[in-house]
């Protein structure tokens, strides 16, 4: 073997050596992905496609084969899941092959499988197929096909399906208002995507421009979201708002920066049976929620908000009688707290703690966004390896080039 070769294949081993470990470990290591939660209950998805859940379960609302509470994250008995969307009571989930999955409660048709009776098993929504987004009403749930048309199912006394009618599927009962499978919402075409979490309900948003609120089939001509009518006045990329009632309407929203604001209803409000929070009714406007940056997605469920990080941890604060923290205890906690620690290499999730946690700085209003030290983002490893490679190879190189 030539001195040349012998050199060509130091090269090469050194590269593998480098590269592969950090290659194996990128690929066997899923993160989280984004959160979405509801009434008092939340969930995670992987990047991979699994899903964790948590918080209340009397329907079979988490997925996971029980109706018993969750106060700690578990697995969701589903896979390839891009999207959930939950009303507390049903929770769906849309899977990489545009079908849909629903589980939880049942009654009235909430979810979608022809049946009136609760399921804490995911089960296919029935005929609904090519399906690129899906969102939930407060008592239904709502599929926007690649072909631009809705479809709904679910309680349907008010017209809320959009079919054009009051009736339902069943003969008893509440089951006489829900339809249990999936109906065409009439005159809405061309739908692009839908927004959620604003005063309005769920909006579809069409390519001529229009918007239509689905829940009151009424046109929307401007998106608010309680005190806050021009979210690009703040530089908001994601709101969250719960709107019941105007005394415990709240909103959650993530900037570009990766910093969190909350507004409306204090969610770290001392109760009547919970005395671990704090004495404050509301925020006005705005207000930074200090301690949490480097946050890539944020959810809202009733007076409790969550806030997912770069290094796929997922933090909450709020109330709590129902485990929704996902903290493993059940007192409400005026400051962010971590919850998720997201799942291991194996899939299995993360234990959370269950001591108190060390209290964070109090929330304060608005300020400039402190300094602080960036988390790598995703691959930053696997680029760092890969021009390590490169600056071997080159130095290799030019010393073949000297010795000649």
């Amino acid at each position: 073997m030539s001195k040349g070769n012998v050199v060509a294949w130091i090269t090469h081993a050194l590269i593998l050596l480098i590269i592969l470990p950090v290659v194996f470990t990128c690929a066997g290591h899923a993160r989280l992905a984004s959160i979405t939660a509801g009434v008092n209950n939340a969930f995670a998805i992987n990047d991979n496609g699994a899903v964790w859940g948590w918080g209340r379960n009397y329907y079979g609302q988490i997925g996971n084969g029980a109706f018993s509470e969750k106060c700690g994250p578990g697995s969701v008995l589903i896979d390839n899941v891009t999207m959930i969307t939950t009303n507390g009571g049903a929770s769906y989930a849309l899977k990489s092959d545009g079908t849909v999955w629903a589980w939880g409660y049942g009654e009235s048709g909430w979810l979608g499988d022809g049946g009136f009776e609760d399921q804490c098993v995911p089960v296919q929504v029935k005929n609904l197929t090519n399906v690129k987004a899906i969102a939930a009403g407060s008592q239904n749930c709502y599929a926007l096909k690649n072909d631009g048309t809705v479809w709904a199912w679910g309680d349907n006394r008010d017209g809320q399906c959009g079919d054009g009618t009051t009736m339902g599927d069943g003969t008893i009962g509440v089951s006489q208002y829900g339809r249990a499978s999936p109906v065409r919402y009439r005159g809405l075409e061309g739908v692009e995507y839908f927004i959620t979490g604003c005063d309005q309900g769920v909006v579809a948003d069409k390519n001529d421009g229009t918007m239509w609120a689905l829940e009151t089939n009424k046109r929307v001509d401007k998106i608010t979201y309680g005190t806050v009518t021009d979210p690009s006045a703040y530089g908001f990329i994601k709101i969250c708002g719960i709107n019941w009632t105007q005394e415990q309407a709240h909103y959650v929203a993530l900037k570009g920066d990766g910093t969190v604001w909350t507004w409306g209803a204090y969610v770290g409000r001392r109760g009547a049976f919970d005395k671990s929070g704090l004495d404050k009714a509301v925020e006005e406007s705005p207000t930074r929620v200090e301690g949490l940056d480097h946050v890539v997605d944020v959810a809202a469920a009733h007076l409790t908000n969550y806030a997912l990080k770069e290094d796929g941890t997922v933090w909450g604060w709020g109330r709590n009688d129902a485990g929704e923290l996902g903290s493993g205890y059940r007192t409400v906690e005026p400051y962010p707290v971590l919850v998720f620690k997201g799942p291991t290499p194996t899939g299995t999730p993360t234990p959370t703690p269950t001591s108190t946690p060390t209290p964070t700085p109090a929330i304060t209003q608005p300020s400039a966004t402190p300094a602080s030290t960036p988390t790598p983002a995703p691959g930053f490893e696997l680029a760092a390896a890969l021009l390590a490679g490169l600056a071997i190879t080159t130095l290799i190189t030019k010393l073949r080039k000297t010795g000649r």
